[in-house]
């Protein structure tokens, strides 16, 4: 019996998948489990289509990163914090500060891309690294100032 998979089957196939299984295991598990519905032409159509608009999208979206990748790379990040006399910051920079940096720029960017090599604790330069997904992530510099520097 040929069937289109409505979730990820473990062992059987991912969500999407035209697959030739068993009747009993169609009948018994896939289909009553809403794991799977019959594979008619029309069915088939309408999944061909929803593939070829993720598709779209996917591309669309990877074209975007890819810019937002090349406006990042050019994009200098000065980050504001309190700090002691000797330079060390009262608590380490995070994802959030530098997205809100981002951002003023008029660049946004997620909180969870955006990861540190090893904790930004000093006043000075450092760099952070945003992953903006399919292997694509971009090394950023980040100066970190007090208040009384930025001013």
């Amino acid at each position: 019996m040929r069937v289109i998979l409505t979730s990820d089957v473990p062992g059987t196939g991912r969500r999407g998948d035209v697959l030739a299984v068993p009747d009993g295991f169609a009948r018994n598990y896939l289909i009553p489990g809403g794991l799977a519905q019959l594979a008619t032409p029309a069915v088939v159509a309408r999944q061909a289509r929803r593939q070829k608009q993720q598709v779209l999208a996917q591309a669309k979206q990877l074209a975007d990163r890819q810019r937002l990748a090349e406006k990042l790379s050019h994009t200098p990040i000065t980050v504001t914090a309190a700090a002691n006399q000797r330079g060390r910051l009262y608590g380490a920079v995070t994802a959030q500060q530098v997205m809100t940096a981002l951002s003023r720029q008029g660049l946004a960017v997620e909180p969870d891309w955006v990861s540190f090599p090893k904790p930004i604790d000093q006043l000075g330069s450092a760099t952070a690294v945003i992953n903006l997904g399919r292997h694509l992530s971009v090394t950023v510099p980040v100066t970190v100032v007090t208040a009384l520097d930025h001013a």
